[in-house]
């Protein structure tokens, strides 16, 4: 399953993690292309239904709602840079802290898996296919992992036990960003490098997963987003030697810049 969302990931990733504070105002237009072509997926989650037919599916209005949603805030990142810096902050650790908690808890399902699923619940996601209902692997379905989830966390119903996580993420990411825009270089440095080396771990694992496999329909890019990689050991691994390689990388490289 090879798609462009694997290239953007690994593209983006790669300069985040190596030249994230040399090239600050674009890294924080990749950054906010990123966040807004993931917003973009969410919204074409809700629109696909009342789409027209371009060609002999519906596929490329996905890649439109990608492109646009993240032209729009790459543009709004690059331009208010200073307060693209707080949000990207912020939006970045809550989704690395929900990564981790998510493969501990529920089965490696993807932030964006379980997101959709908190929204749509059991709309169709994509033509013909529901969030839920994709397979992770041999554990289960979305819907039977997050399931298994919410039984170890306490509330007395799904929406609460769904706000103590989101919550818990966002609380801590607003906290962080807010130290980034106080500590600036060294925190800059260090936030650009953990969301580079995110992006790159899990794109290049799903690129070699996927080589055999290439596919650009909407599906298969939605399936992508739900599952993220197949082997969460080396993701990880892979993701810890990038990050050990680009802080110093980009604290050599930015000696000469205050």
């Amino acid at each position: 399953m090879l798609t462009l969302t694997l290239v953007l990931s690994i593209v983006s990733g790669a300069l985040l993690a190596f030249m994230g504070y040399r090239s600050f105002k674009l890294s924080m237009a990749v950054a906010g292309f990123v966040i807004g072509a993931v917003l973009g997926s969410y919204i074409y989650s809700f629109a696909w239904e009342s789409l027209p037919v371009i060609g002999t599916d519906k596929s490329l209005w996905l890649y439109i709602f990608m492109v646009v949603a993240g032209a729009i805030l790459a543009l709004v990142s690059f331009r208010l840079y200073k307060a693209a810096l707080f949000y990207v902050s912020a939006l970045a650790t809550a989704y690395v802290l929900m990564k981790y908690f998510l493969i501990i808890m529920a089965g490696g399902i993807s932030v964006s898996a379980f997101i959709k699923f908190v929204m749509t619940g059991s709309r169709a996601d994509s033509q013909g296919n529901m969030v839920g209902e994709i397979m992770i692997g041999d554990k289960g379905t979305v819907s039977e992992l997050v399931g298994d989830m919410y039984d170890k966390i306490p509330g007395s119903t799904e929406i609460q036990k769904m706000m103590v996580v989101l919550g818990i993420a966002l609380v801590v990411g607003a906290i962080v960003g807010f130290v980034v825009c106080l500590i600036q270089k060294p925190a800059i440095i260090v936030v650009t490098s953990v969301l580079g080396a995110t992006l790159l771990s899990q794109g290049v694992c799903q690129f070699l997963e996927s080589l055999d496999n290439v596919d650009f329909s909407a599906d298969t890019v939605i399936k992508g987003l739900a599952v993220g990689p197949e082997n969460i050991a080396v993701s990880t691994i892979l993701f810890i030697v990038l990050l050990v390689i680009a802080i110093p990388v980009q604290l050599k490289t930015t000696r000469d810049i205050d």
